[in-house]
């Protein structure tokens, strides 16, 4: 049991589902009067959601247990406590288990167009998998959108419902009440987006051994580890900067306890930052993306607190 709670990455599977829940039950909750997804379609939507990403991470293994063998050999399941046969058996029962109940969702509400999200999410995954993480910065770009797109996922099943009609009449200080809710869902999807990115190209830092062994073409294979760190101090400045804009927006907006928390995450991107410039061992990088996946924990628990505004 445990090498195959390792093998789906239950701690990520974990951050994957606080981020659902949060998403539903603190941020649109704080703002809309009603939602238009049940708790019992959320849970549904939610396992959909959990079974296919935890059959992505199993594909992915399956693939990748050459590269691995050479990137963290100590860390390979599949072949040694987990069977190649079990392993694509698990993969397909998951995977189909998780559109099954996104197909259901999607009928059930009436959102018939949804069912395409499941299916392209399990696709993208498997070309993720099999082609897609070879190529330079493809493969990156479409990692860091599927973990945005569970927050948006979230977004686009409850407001089915006209939202001009449905939000609250919270004192928004002069914004547009439309406009603050823009502001809010642009904040948690460009974070996500951006620190997953971030975490992507460090990870092929980390791995670049067992990537050029393999002929990948990762970014720091055709780059170079500099040019490549050099491209990510770009990126994490451009998202503190947004974030501490958001920390002092939060604050004007007298929500004080989320601007601290925001102004923490800043803060440990500028960490981030400087621990990267000097950043040469693979034992450095794994400590940097371990930062990063710290720094995504703390975006995703800000959504918390709007349920003690």
């Amino acid at each position: 049991m445990i090498p195959f709670l390792k093998l789906i990455r239950y701690k990520n599977l974990l951050m994957v589902l606080l981020t659902m829940v949060l998403t539903k039950y603190a941020l649109i909750n704080y703002i809309l009067i009603e939602s238009y997804l049940s708790n019992l379609d959320f849970i549904i939507l939610a396992f959909s959601v959990l079974f296919i990403t935890a059959g992505g991470y199993i594909i992915n293994d399956i693939y990748d247990v050459e590269v691995d063998k050479i990137n963290k050999p100590s860390k390979v399941i599949i072949g040694n406590t987990v069977s190649s046969k079990n392993a694509w058996t698990s993969y397909i029962l998951l995977t189909v288990l998780g559109l099954c109940l996104g197909i259901f969702i999607s009928y059930h509400k009436y959102l018939y167009n949804h069912l395409f999200y499941f299916i392209g999410t399990a696709l993208s995954l498997f070309l993720y998998s099999k082609y897609l993480k070879k190529i330079a910065l493809i493969g990156n770009l479409v990692i860091a959108f599927l973990c945005a797109f569970v927050i948006y996922l979230i977004f686009t099943f409850d407001l089915r419902i006209d939202i001009d009609e449905y939000l609250k009449k919270i004192n928004f200080r002069g914004i547009n009440q439309i406009q603050f809710f823009n502001l809010f869902k642009f904040y948690f999807l460009f974070m996500s987006f951006m620190i997953t990115l971030i975490r992507e190209l460090i990870k092929d830092i980390e791995d670049i051994k067992g990537d050029y062994n393999s002929n990948y073409k990762t970014l720091p294979i055709i780059l170079g580890k500099k040019r490549v760190r050099n491209l990510i101090i770009v990126l994490a400045s451009i998202l503190s900067i947004l974030i501490m804009i958001y920390s002092s927006l939060f604050y004007d907006l007298d929500f004080k306890m989320i601007s601290i928390l925001t102004f923490i995450i800043g803060a440990c991107l500028l960490i981030f930052i400087y621990k990267l410039w000097s950043a040469k061992t693979k034992k450095q990088f794994h400590f940097l993306s371990n930062l990063m996946k710290l720094i995504m924990l703390l975006g995703i628990l800000s959504m918390g607190l709007f349920k003690f505004i």
